[in-house]
């Protein structure tokens, strides 16, 4: 029996609406030598009968029930249970061309990481491909300046799990997971762990991955105090292992975000005080880069009325 060359991860949840074409698109594949682990997350619909269908008619397909715990333990069991060499993810309602397997094949060569283009698909029907820079790169910093070009310009694809093909080896040796703490930025939060033991990586202009933005970004949401803290010392931490000035800059202007959230979400005045104060510290130590750019992510994530009224608190005498 020949080994599985790539594993693909697909946590489902309550997708009955979409996951029927999502995993229609993988069965058509033009390749065979990969699984598909569907990891099902304590679905209340439709999904798990409709995983355990196509599970019944295509032996590439495994299926995972287990109780609800979030789309990160999801992951993470995918990852336990992989087979493949390389392992990538796909969410239950995107889906993917036919050829995203073979050129994920051809193309990951001796790659730690291979990065391919998304089309993102709107509400409103609008469709849109962003296409950062391509080539491969080996050293460091090469690595660092080309992914902070996908992060600060191209609508955050660095924290995009599913537009990546990753190691397996160098995931499960170097105990690389999905943080299960969080519920923001967790997929941010696993790409960085990746990244300090990327040697060499290839970005490519295919675009095999479709991406359904529905009306769940975090403009819309009420972040809770707790979650805020925990993703901010994530990145914050996170960020003393970059090198390239740039990205680090851009993720700290994330540690920022999730800080004045932290702020807003609390009534505690000395808590209030704590994190508006340790905002302002990190604006300060940024501010005072040479090359520093004021980045769009901020001012997106905030909204204007926060971001003003933060601007205002840190300028005043």
């Amino acid at each position: 029996m020949k080994k599985v060359y790539l594993s693909i991860v697909v946590p489902v949840f309550n997708s009955e609406i979409y996951l029927e074409e999502t995993l229609k698109s993988l069965s058509s594949q033009n390749y065979d030598n990969f699984e598909v682990l569907l990891v099902d997350d304590g679905s209340t619909d439709n999904s798990s009968n409709i995983c355990d269908r196509f599970a019944s008619e295509d032996k590439r397909f495994r299926v995972i029930h287990k109780q609800n715990e979030g789309v990160s333990v999801a992951r993470n069991e995918g990852i336990q249970y992989a087979k493949g060499d390389i392992i990538t993810f796909l969410d239950s309602d995107d889906w993917v061309e036919p050829s995203y397997c073979a050129t994920i094949c051809e193309n990951i060569g001796c790659n730690d990481l291979l990065i391919f283009q998304t089309c993102k698909h709107f509400t409103d029907g609008i469709q849109q491909i962003i296409k950062p820079r391509t080539g491969s790169y080996t050293e460091k910093n090469e690595i660092e300046q080309a992914l902070d070009t996908v992060y600060s310009k191209y609508s955050n694809q660095l924290g995009w799990p599913w537009n990546k093909v990753y190691r397996r080896d160098r995931i499960v040796n170097n105990d690389i997971y999905f943080p299960e703490d969080i519920s923001l930025f967790e997929d941010q939060v696993f790409v960085l762990r990746y990244m300090k033991y990327v040697q060499k990586m290839t970005i490519i202009s295919d675009v095999l991955h479709h991406y359904r933005v529905l009306d769940n970004s975090l403009t819309s949401k009420k972040i809770k105090y707790e979650p805020a803290v925990r993703t901010a010392e994530y990145l914050h931490s996170l960020s003393s292992d970059v090198e390239n000035a740039s990205l680090k800059d851009s993720l700290i202007c994330d540690v920022i975000n999730f800080r004045l959230k932290a702020a807003e979400s609390t009534p505690r005045y000395v808590l209030k005080y704590y994190h508006l104060k340790e905002s302002k510290r990190l604006f300060f130590s940024l501010a005072t880069n040479r090359d520093y750019r004021f980045p769009l992510s901020m001012r997106k994530i905030l909204g204007w009325p926060i971001l003003v009224g933060f601007l205002l608190y840190i300028f005043k005498k």
